[in-house]
């Protein structure tokens, strides 16, 4: 079976939105450079691709593009429609990490909100100041939201990256075998890296299945700053984050900004339809 994987680089619109696609044997890629203008084109690519090793990573910008990003996934009515083997995949690895006695029933809000794909959220070692209160915050936060769709968290150098020649097939394919829990007909699992290392290309790994709010909340416990104030110290803390991230519609509040983006493409003399028609031609 082949592998499919989508990268979404941010939400927000760009100069040049674009559609970059690759392949090799056992390998397609798709990177995406803006999801506002390819709303439905990536979930057509979604809804046509489960019968393949299906990975969206989405590349971390800020909270709130990572939060546009998966309310629109998770709150299509398309991509809620379809039924996975997620649930049994992210089960499998939780009783891998933590044990035979492991109940996925007691433990609220983890991997409450299933996706038809598995989810990476990517960020890049230069985007992150791993020593600072807002950096700390921003882990946390990105670990709840993982956590709540049952995903995996990847902190990468992007220095060695670089020089991996990013986004090549080649590089995606052997990253992935590294961090996710199935990519061939078995399921393997991954050693977690939650402290960070700098020596290694993957500096942070949190594996699908290994994560929990005990953990997340030893971030702060571990972290020697000024006051942690912003930190998520508790149960309270972390689920008035999940609660707020479940409150948010994903269809409604963005209507209006659709329009704006669309209202800003056409008097650039950009006609997305025909972009979009055309370029599923040349992919497919």
């Amino acid at each position: 079976m082949k592998s499919v994987t989508i990268i979404l680089q941010a939400y927000c619109p760009s100069i040049s939105p674009k559609i970059d696609y690759s392949y090799s044997k056992s390998c397609d890629l798709y990177m995406i450079s803006d999801l506002s203008s390819f709303k439905e084109y990536v979930v057509e690519l979604i809804v046509s691709n489960q019968d393949s090793y299906l990975t969206v990573i989405i590349e971390y910008k800020d909270k709130k593009d990572i939060v546009k990003v998966l309310r629109y996934l998770r709150d299509h009515e398309k991509l809620q429609n379809i039924v996975s083997n997620s649930k049994h995949i992210y089960s499998s690895a939780a009783v891998h990490y933590k044990g035979d006695d492991r109940n996925l029933e007691d433990s609220s809000g983890e991997f409450e909100i299933p996706l038809p794909f598995e989810l990476v959220v990517l960020c890049w070692d230069r985007d992150l100041d791993r020593l600072s209160e807002s950096t700390i915050y921003d882990q946390q936060y990105l670990r709840v939201l993982t956590l709540l769709h049952g995903g995996s968290f990847l902190l990468v150098d992007n220095e060695k990256s670089a020089i991996s020649l990013v986004y090549s097939v080649e590089w995606i394919s052997d990253l992935l075998e590294k961090i996710l829990v199935q990519r061939t007909k078995h399921l393997s699992y991954c050693e977690p890296k939650p402290v960070y290392d700098p020596q290694s290309l993957i500096r942070i790994l949190i594996p699908s299945g290994w994560d929990s709010w005990s953990k997340i909340k030893l971030l702060e416990s571990s972290f020697r700053g000024a006051n942690g104030n912003s930190l998520l110290k508790d149960d309270v803390n972390i689920q008035d984050v999940v609660t707020a991230y479940k409150a948010i519609s994903g269809e409604e509040k963005e209507e209006k900004e659709d329009r704006e983006i669309v209202g800003s493409a056409q008097s650039n003399g950009v006609n997305y339809q025909e972009f979009l028609s055309n370029l599923s031609h040349k992919i497919k």
